[in-house]
């Protein structure tokens, strides 16, 4: 018996050694909310997205790194280390070393063409302050700023918000608005999206995520979804148009990538769709609601504009809206081949 106590008193003090080496542990700042990893102790690192370094934010969208932001984002612009007092903070250039902490985004688009859009201005003087000691303001992009200004460059769609970010959009980072019943910005300081006052809503500046897939050229070749703005003219022409990499009539990646043997997809044109049998991007075509198309409902919500008998029995009983044989229906005003539209999508997915 007293073997087998001794033997359990060692495996305790075995597991307990174990546990120590190579878990870690997460502890809640009880001001910030932001959490703390503590390092693995047998390797030296803790996870992937490094906690220790992870000031504010989530890392899956923005959020305020100490350190170089890490490889698969893009460092927005810095801040200081009184980004979360009370009275906000000013706002430095991507390269400015006298701010040590970085706003670090996931899913920014790289600019181009027609989907240029710019967070804030950020300076008031002759001299772009952004890169100075001291910082700058942030200043609404529409306003007459006709001096040096940071123009952080993206293609993502990019809204102002009397509060929180709405469905579909992730916050970036919120500033002082002009007044408490406005989403306008002017001369801002600028604060973490965790930020709220009793006293005034802060704007809250929101990107729509997006990926940047790895398009070359127009019917060629992509791995993983999202968008890219490349030439669309096979001749010595330059014709630059955003595609989206399409993964066929489902536009779904089956098995996704990087898995093993992942459904290799082709570049098109938004509304296209890449057919293997003809080996191009083809149109695709809204399946209904409006009378010139075959699945028809008559009457719409003038709020919604969602068509009035939409999933009811006229909608199940119109094999043009509901098609049982292919197990597919006719969705109203949802995201396929990179834009919104009345697609068909399988009817397990659309509502009951």
């Amino acid at each position: 018996m007293k073997i087998v106590y001794v033997f359990f008193v060692i495996l305790v003090l075995s597991l307990g050694v174990s546990l120590y080496f190579l878990n870690t542990m997460n502890m809640a700042d009880s001001t910030t909310g932001a959490v703390t990893q503590v390092d693995n102790k047998l390797t030296g690192h803790a996870s992937q997205a490094d906690p220790l370094l992870l000031k504010f934010g989530d890392a899956n969208t923005c959020f305020i790194y100490d350190s170089a932001c890490p490889s698969d984002t893009i460092t927005l612009f810095r801040v200081p280390t009184d980004f979360n007092n009370s009275g906000g903070s000013h706002i430095a250039s991507y390269n400015n070393e006298n701010f040590s902490w970085r706003m670090c985004c996931n899913k920014i688009v790289h600019s181009g063409g027609d989907r240029n859009f710019t967070l804030f201005h950020t300076s008031a003087d002759d001299m772009f302050d952004a890169e100075t000691l001291w910082g700058s303001h942030a200043f609404d992009p529409s306003s007459l700023i006709t001096r040096k200004y940071a123009d952080i460059g993206m293609a993502n769609y990019i809204i102002y918000s009397r509060g929180e970010c709405p469905a579909g959009y992730e916050c970036a980072v919120k500033v002082s608005p002009l007044d408490n019943n406005s989403y306008n910005f002017y001369n801002s300081h600028i604060w973490p999206c965790e930020k709220e006052f009793n006293t005034i809503n802060l704007t809250s500046i929101c990107y729509k995520p997006e990926n940047q897939t790895d398009c070359a050229s127009y019917q060629g070749p992509c791995n993983y979804a999202g968008i890219s703005y490349v030439d669309t003219d096979p001749s010595p022409l330059i014709h630059m148009e955003w595609t989206y990499c399409s993964f066929g009539k489902d536009d779904e990646q089956i098995p996704i990538y990087p898995s093993s043997e992942y459904e290799v997809g082709h570049c098109c044109r938004p509304g296209e769709y890449y057919d293997n049998i003809t080996n191009a991007c083809l149109d695709s075509f809204n399946c209904g609601f409006s009378e010139e198309e075959l699945c028809y409902l008559p009457n719409t919500n003038h709020l919604t504009g969602e068509p009035a008998g939409y999933f009811e029995k006229e909608y199940f009983d119109q094999k043009a809206c509901v098609d049982w044989d292919s197990e597919e229906s006719c969705c109203f005003n949802i995201t396929k081949f990179s834009q919104p539209g009345n697609w068909m999508c399988p009817i397990t997915s659309t509502r009951i």
